[in-house]
């Protein structure tokens, strides 16, 4: 620096980071936008879209071209169903642009007004939902212009009701030779340009993702009928205000009778009225359908502990299948989860099955499964599960607590009922049920409703909250539906070997 030369600093901008944040936010990456909800309605975000559409050198994992339009007689069914493929396979991974009008080279050949014209979102969604299960429901479709030529862009965005399952085979034969378009029960998934058959990683990711979005869903939602105070109400010949309070006449507590007043004296509150959401019973029932087509040999439940939970807080509303409540009461027993529910729902002879099953597995906590449907069979099936643990353990220092347990109830089950045996309680125990925020002596909830409903918001709780209501559970589990497997017992034993 020469003498007298004013000094000149550099200055290092140091808030460089958050505005290369910014600019990201500002303009977003195709892969962004094809996972939104609905980037074709907004201006501003098409003009963004249009040129990342433009600026791509191929095919990837967020966008198809097809050269011509998806309608019109010169439409082949290759051409169809290939559509369908990658619609299935955006909405099965991350979200998806298929362009029509764009040659498989990347050349921007557009599309004649009559093709444009053909372009109908209900004719798609028909195309598309013939084919696949459960339906896909969310599309987004905007007409672009190019170089004076004119587009289809149709948006997939990432679904929330994967996994979709195609539901038909189809096969083009217009070579002479038939070529497989689309597979029947096959989960599709994008691959880089491509999209092909899901792989092993993507069940786990799949699994993943919809119990994340099970849980973050809140599928019960409650609606509470406003009314006025009667304090407050001003009653006039003219101009009379109608006032609604209730009165619980039932005396069943778990399911009250409700009768409208207006008549203060004689109420005891305002009156709640439950709305299910319209999607709930789709929702449970769709995870259901989901693991049945994954899993073909039905001998596995892949969606993990928690939505098992979820799907036991709904399981009065679960469609009845033979091969599915087999394949939940499996499930039940090997999370060590409530499960009565689907045994009782089975044919005795499947019963047994799942008993001789549990047997010849002893583990635990398996095992104190078993016990109490021992016990709840009656002392003759307590004798054979003696028995059998006595050819296992009988003269051994070391034989689990289990062994010994089971000896000391034998002798109990024939003076008292197997309910209290199974839960090492009596006739006189109390229960607490904090969801219904009372106590009740046992004997009041066994086979109630409110022993039903109980169990259901300890379910849902642990699935939404992570607690840890698993004891509470399999103790509401056993005191609501231990009574009907005891009814069932003898027909059980007939197919048991005791």
């Amino acid at each position: 620096m020469k003498s007298g030369e004013a000094r000149k600093d550099v200055l290092i901008p140091l808030f460089m980071p958050s505005l290369f944040i910014i600019e990201r936010q500002m303009n977003p990456s195709l892969k962004k936008l094809a996972s939104m909800a609905s980037p074709l309605e907004d201006s501003a975000t098409r003009k963004m879209l249009k040129m990342k559409l433009v600026d791509a050198s191929t095919e990837n994992r967020v966008l198809e071209w097809k050269s011509t339009g998806l309608f019109g007689d010169s439409v082949t069914k290759r051409i169809k169903y290939r559509t369908v493929k990658a619609i299935i396979s955006f909405a099965n991974t991350e979200g998806g642009f298929v362009v029509f009008g764009v040659s498989d080279d990347g050349a921007w050949k557009g599309l004649k007004d009559e093709e444009i014209k053909e372009f109908d979102m209900s004719k798609i969604e028909e195309l598309v939902n013939s084919s696949v299960t459960p339906a896909i429901k969310r599309f987004g479709l905007c007409e672009m212009k190019h170089i004076r030529k004119k587009f289809i862009v149709l948006h997939i965005p990432p679904s929330d009701l994967l996994p979709h399952i195609t539901t038909k085979e189809i096969y083009d034969q217009s070579s002479g030779k038939a070529q497989m378009l689309l597979g029947k029960h096959y989960l599709y998934c994008r691959y880089g340009g491509k999209s092909d058959i899901a792989k092993p990683a993507d069940y786990q990711r799949i699994a993943l993702r919809r119990a994340e979005l099970l849980r973050n869903e809140m599928l019960r939602r409650f609606q509470e009928v406003t009314v006025n105070k009667c304090e407050d109400a001003a009653f006039s010949e003219a101009n009379e205000r109608v006032v609604v309070r209730t009165i619980v006449t039932s005396d069943d507590s778990s399911l009250p009778s409700i009768r409208l007043s207006r008549d203060k004296n004689i109420t005891q509150g305002p009156f709640y009225h439950e709305v299910l959401s319209d999607s709930l019973f789709e929702e449970i029932n769709n995870v259901v359908d989901a693991n049945k087509l994954l899993v073909q040999s039905h001998k596995k439940f892949i969606f993990g502990e928690e939505v098992y939970y979820r799907i036991y807080s709904e399981r009065e509303h679960v469609i009845y299948e033979k091969d599915i409540f087999a394949l939940l009461a499996r499930t039940g027993c090997r999370f060590y989860a409530p499960h009565f529910y689907w045994i009782t729902k089975l044919k005795p002879s499947e019963i047994a099955k799942i008993i001789i099953d549990l047997a010849t597995n002893l583990r635990k906590p398996n095992v104190y499964i078993l016990m109490r449907l021992a016990i709840l069979l009656g002392s003759d099936a307590v004798d054979w599960m003696c028995q059998m643990l006595d050819n296992k353990w009988s003269g051994q220092t070391q034989a689990p607590a289990y062994y010994f347990s089971l000896k000391e109830w034998a002798s109990d089950v024939s003076k008292r009922d197997g309910i209290y045996v199974a839960l090492k309680r009596n006739e006189k125990s109390i229960i607490d049920l904090p969801f219904s925020q009372k106590q009740e002596k046992i004997k009041d909830v066994i086979s109630s409703h409110l022993g039903a409903n109980e169990l259901s918001f300890a379910c849902l709780d642990l699935f939404k909250n992570g607690t840890n209501n698993k004891d509470l559970c399999r103790r509401l589990d056993l005191i609501t539906y231990g009574q009907r497997v005891t009814e069932m017992s003898d027909n059980i034993k007939k197919y048991l070997p005791i």
